[in-house]
């Protein structure tokens, strides 16, 4: 009697699936921080050649949490571990950095 071996469940953690989805997620996050950007401090910069910031603050902080959650969304949606709070955690962490960076960055805070 020869028992045969059972492939592999499909359904575990597919880590190989961040290889794309970050690097797409960070292009896209990037675009966003970049508006951003242009928002506080439209074309001139900050510093302004003499005309200063010329944005809405509410539209530079929508924006940059917007590239925050870009970022963060293939830490969840992709399966790369079974667990969901330690994908849920990982991935807010990212969001907070990524908005709290962009942020001091675009404001001239660093």
């Amino acid at each position: 009697m020869s028992e045969e071996r059972q492939a592999p469940s499909p359904s575990g953690p597919r880590p190989w699936h961040l290889l794309w989805a970050l690097p797409v997620s960070l292009v896209l996050a990037s675009v966003v921080t970049v508006v951003a950007a242009f928002g506080a401090c439209g074309v001139s910069g900050c510093s302004g050649g003499g005309f200063g910031p010329a944005g809405n603050g509410l539209l530079t902080i929508i924006l940059c949490a917007l590239a925050g959650a870009i970022l963060a969304t293939p830490l969840i949606v992709v399966g790369w571990t079974d667990r969901r709070v330690l994908r849920v955690g990982l991935a807010g962490a990212v969001a907070v950095g990524w908005t709290a960076w962009t942020w001091l960055t675009v404001t001239g805070g660093i």
